[in-house]
């Protein structure tokens, strides 16, 4: 995780501030989630789990940065940059 991390942040957002570290963890054991259940899920109709991968890893790679550049990366301003008021 640490490495796309800073793979992540550093190459595709141009971000590596620690803070956002957390909600990375968080998001990429989401998209781990994910992908696991759609292997299993894809599995009944296609003969094993590497042509399953390969048919979900196009959406899941989009999902991915949708959700990175939302929730984890949004630019400063933005809702999800926002601390809430405590």
């Amino acid at each position: 995780m640490a490495f796309n991390f800073l793979t992540t942040g550093g190459y595709v957002f141009r971000d590596l501030t620690l803070k956002r570290l957390p909600k990375f963890i968080a998001f990429y054991l989401l998209v781990f989630t994910v992908n696991l259940q759609s292997i299993n899920f894809l599995s009944t109709w296609v003969s094993n789990s590497i042509q399953a991968q390969a048919i979900i890893t196009p959406p899941l790679a989009v999902f991915s940065y949708l959700l990175l550049g939302r929730f984890v990366f949004a630019p400063a301003g933005t809702p999800a940059d926002v601390e809430p008021d405590q």
